[in-house]
């Protein structure tokens, strides 16, 4: 017998990764994951790692990083101090650009721009 090799299409590999983000949002949700930030600091914290990730993928959509090294490079480097607490708030942050459309998990670790979060780093960031 031989062995066949399963080919994937870009359709459903995104359509994978849809579900994926679909699956991972209630799921942190009802962990408590949320409510660590005022709604002023969300907006700004969002806007650094945003334009962090931005920074360390050069703008390539295709680039992924993992989410946390994000947050303590771009955020807080103090988090670091404390980092359970450095992991629920670069989940937060991460959730909360995932609902905007700004980003979207590779992996529940790994993040990478969208085209809108691109067009928005273009104009935001620097």
């Amino acid at each position: 017998m031989t062995p066949t090799l399963k080919t994937f299409s870009t359709e459903s590999v995104v359509t994978q990764k849809r579900q994926i983000n679909k699956l991972l949002l209630p799921l942190s949700m009802s962990f408590g994951m949320q409510g660590t930030f005022t709604n002023a600091e969300l907006q700004r914290y969002s806007k650094k790692f945003l334009c962090g990730l931005y920074i360390i993928t050069h703008g390539n959509l295709n680039n992924s990083v993992r989410s946390i090294d994000v947050f303590f490079k771009n955020v807080s480097a103090e988090a670091y101090e404390r980092p359970s607490l450095g992991l629920q708030a670069a989940n937060e942050i991460v959730l909360y650009l995932v609902q905007e459309g700004l980003v979207e998990r590779d992996t529940p670790q790994d993040v990478k721009l969208t085209l809108k979060g691109l067009e928005k780093c273009k104009k935001d960031c620097y």
